[in-house]
């Protein structure tokens, strides 16, 4: 059975790969995203090109969740801004050095989000979650 402790390294491995050896890809992939806004299908094509959806289903189907497709459309949100901030937001002069520690500092919020959908998919399926409350007066 897939694990969130589990799904978060492999996760966070492809995500240093395309930091790091992939890293001229991810970035042209963005400008390319800017230059093709106003065709539909190139944006469809490029912006589903480096995160799959459909992965991202079938492990929160794995792991156990009742909306498995809202919770893979949030985590490759996620993972697009922790793409983009390590490109060229606030961390892009990371004081990482090794690709360890980019590992580690990557993983940690993956971890956190994949553990939150299985803690909140629990208290769901025991009907104690906020939106199931408030339909039971």
């Amino acid at each position: 059975m897939a694990t969130p402790d589990a799904a978060s390294a492999v996760i966070t491995s492809q995500l240093v790969l395309l930091l790091h050896e992939r890293r001229g890809h991810s970035r042209a992939r963005y400008a390319l995203i800017v230059e093709t806004a106003e065709d539909p299908e190139l944006a469809d094509l490029l912006s589903g090109s480096l995160f799959s959806y459909e992965r991202a289903v079938t492990l929160f189907r794995a792991l156990g969740l009742h909306e498995p497709q809202q919770a893979a459309a949030d985590l490759i949100a996620v993972l697009e801004g922790l793409l983009f901030d390590r490109l060229y937001g606030r961390r892009r002069q990371s004081e990482t050095t090794t690709l360890k520690a980019l590992q580690a500092e990557l993983e940690r919020p993956i971890q956190l989000l994949l553990s939150s959908f299985v803690y909140d998919g629990q208290r769901h399926s025991a009907g104690t979650s906020p939106s199931s409350q408030k339909f039971r007066s």
